[in-house]
């Protein structure tokens, strides 16, 4: 799917530009760098959710599209290259049970907790995440950690259950996948996309 030029660009040095082409062409011929890329595989697994959720929204050539729907495309895009980046080295305790002589040093990154983030809203049909932070210390593995959430929601959805859905997979996967002290997970709902034939709310 045809997408216009884009600015974004990952630390890893690919632009969303070309990860949209490899995406539309099928990922082919194979790309090994992006392949093996954790930056590019994050956006790259954004890019695919933004593609299923609003197909004639992504298409960047199309002549009716609405300002409002460039800006908010534009924000999207620029949130999914910021995400993607590994950000801050989240620390992990080895578990107590693990005996050894030598000094391990395990750790998360910042970008891929948040492709975690993104992955359990991936699960919900009728959002999109736009903007995810971490907010407060990740590298001390005893300090409270706040998720800020903002989300794109399909129009005629019931808001408060789609949050209280979305706020739940996100807590599970956090749970189960990083050593958080999670204090919250706010949910702001920021747009609201109509997505029918007839483009009326």
């Amino acid at each position: 799917m045809a997408m216009s030029k884009t600015t974004d660009i990952l630390s890893c040095g690919h632009s969303l530009d070309e990860l949209s082409d490899y995406l539309a062409a099928g990922k082919s011929p194979a790309n090994p760098y992006i392949d093996s890329c954790a930056e590019c595989q994050n956006a790259l697994r954004a890019l695919e959710q933004l593609n299923s959720l609003t197909s004639e929204l992504v298409d960047f050539d199309s002549t009716e599209r609405s300002d409002a729907d460039t800006d908010w495309l534009g924000s999207i895009f620029s949130n999914i290259a910021l995400d993607a980046r590994s950000g801050r080295e989240i620390p992990l305790e080895a578990p107590p049970t693990v005996e050894s002589e030598e000094s391990d040093e395990l750790s998360q990154t910042e970008g891929a907790i948040i492709s975690l983030i993104r992955a359990a809203g991936d699960q919900l049909e009728n959002a999109m995440i736009g903007r995810c932070r971490l907010e407060g210390d990740v590298t001390d593995p005893n300090a409270e950690i706040r998720v800020d959430i903002r989300v794109t929601a399909l129009w005629g959805q019931p808001l408060q259950g789609l949050a209280g859905q979305l706020r739940k997979k996100v807590r599970t996967a956090l749970e189960m996948h990083t050593q958080f002290v999670i204090s919250g997970i706010d949910i702001a709902i920021v747009d609201i996309q109509q997505m029918d034939e007839d483009g009326d709310q």
